[in-house]
């Protein structure tokens, strides 16, 4: 790495890889590199992420879950079939 612009492509690529592999064909994420799952502990099949979206604390989303962008999830629990828009 030669520089801050070097680094960050290198953190941007990382950050896409290990949301992509956290949680397999489960789930479908509009853009790993602009998400947070820091907060995210269970997970149901058939959920979809949308960007700039941010899981704190302890968060479960059920099936099918769609996550809009834009959104701060944290603490919660996440029924089936639910739709959170911003």
């Amino acid at each position: 790495m030669n520089d801050k612009k070097d680094l960050a492509e290198a953190e941007r690529v990382k950050k896409s890889r290990t949301n992509k592999r956290s949680y397999g064909t489960r789930v479908t994420i509009c853009d790993p590199t602009r998400i947070e799952l820091e907060g995210l502990s269970n997970v149901g099949r058939g959920v979809y992420i949308d960007v700039n979206t941010v899981f704190e604390g302890d968060v479960e989303l059920s099936n099918g879950v769609t996550v809009r962008p834009f959104t701060s999830i944290s603490n919660s629990y996440i029924g089936e079939n639910t739709q959170i828009k911003a």
